[in-house]
């Protein structure tokens, strides 16, 4: 089985609370939203790949098991 985790959205509904990050690298107990799901989804033997856009630097610092791809056609639009 294989899921595909999209990590290219700004979060700008929750950005007010969350200071700048994507949502999915909110920090839970002490580690990034993406990563916990990651490591379930591995623990029961599905093979993951992420697709990226948005500060897609901060989540190459921390992926380093899966196969990611960069969505080409993000564009940063100004919050209205």
């Amino acid at each position: 089985m294989k899921a595909i985790l999209l990590a290219a959205g700004k979060g700008t509904r929750i950005s007010r609370k969350i200071s700048n990050i994507p949502k999915s690298l909110v920090d839970i107990k002490g580690k990034p939203l993406i990563l916990r799901t990651i490591e379930m989804l591995k623990q029961n033997k599905i093979d993951v790949s992420v697709i990226l856009g948005y500060r897609r630097e901060l989540f190459l610092e921390i992926l380093d098991e899966v196969k990611v791809y960069y969505n080409p056609f993000f564009i940063l639009l100004p919050i209205v």
